[in-house]
């Protein structure tokens, strides 16, 4: 790999970090493959951007986990609710 595809790539991944920092603690709005809607608080992304971390996850039961890991295979749609 030359040197600009290494500094194209760093760049990418500097960008796409940030724009996953950015998004730290905004609300989110979840529907999973089975059609429950779920609402909760982001907090980050695993390395591969397999899994998801958040907070105050609330279920369709009502219950509210403090902190739960969700894989993104089981999500149709997450909506990040603009910051207020």
């Amino acid at each position: 790999m030359s040197s600009d595809e290494q500094l194209a790539r760093t760049q990418l991944r500097s960008g796409f970090l940030s724009v996953i920092n950015n998004l730290k603690e905004r609300k989110v709005d979840l529907i999973t493959c089975e059609g429950n809607s779920l609402e909760c608080n982001f907090i980050g992304a695993d390395r591969c951007i397999e899994n998801i971390s958040v907070e105050n996850l609330k279920t369709p039961t009502g219950s509210v986990l403090p902190h739960a890991v969700l894989r993104l295979p089981d999500l149709d749609k997450i909506v990040f609710r603009k910051s207020s």
